[in-house]
């Protein structure tokens, strides 16, 4: 006899967020998890990690537009906060390059905000306007809201291997 069922989607440590401060978020070919918390993406890299997931990539226009058209309205986002940032799963490397955390993969297509990618060497991490979709370089340290998704590729070889590309927290502000 089944007394009772209980699913959370994320059980984080207190220190990233609780289930409830996360909303799921269908796409066509992906769901996202999006914190109503705010994090700075080292610590959102870290809390999606804790779950399994990684930091959301938006691989195609039309994932792009559905993620601006629904998540954002999700987390109570409404059009008269359209400057709300949510980090994304991309981070510019040392060389230059920017590639998402699943596997290091360069993106397919960029949805620069006009003047973006800007300020090589201060800000390494890549953020998400809400409404309008624009994506903007930023400082890491930053608080903003974040979206999770499923690993699609290769994140942590074996336990104990090196992990040479993952970002570290940088000294930038």
């Amino acid at each position: 006899m089944k007394l009772f069922s209980v699913t959370f989607f994320l059980c984080v440590p207190l220190i990233w967020g609780a289930p409830d401060d996360f909303v799921k978020v269908d796409l066509e070919d992906k769901t996202l998890y999006l914190s109503k918390i705010k994090r700075n993406f080292y610590e959102a890299m870290e809390a999606c990690k804790a779950e399994g997931l990684i930091l959301a990539s938006l691989e195609k226009p039309k994932q792009s537009d559905q993620f601006t058209d629904k998540g954002c309205e999700a987390i109570g986002i409404t059009t008269e906060q359209r400057k709300v940032i949510v980090w994304l799963g991309l981070y510019r490397f040392e060389d230059g390059s920017f590639r998402y955390l699943d596997g290091f993969r360069a993106p397919s297509f960029f949805k620069w905000n006009y003047n973006e990618p800007n300020n090589w060497g201060t800000e390494w991490c890549v953020s998400a306007e809400c409404h309008l979709g624009k994506w903007f370089t930023m400082g890491c340290k930053q608080n903003l809201h974040f979206a999770c998704q499923s690993p699609i590729g290769f994140m942590d070889a074996l336990p104990g291997a090196p992990q040479e590309g993952i970002p570290k927290a940088q000294s930038e502000e």
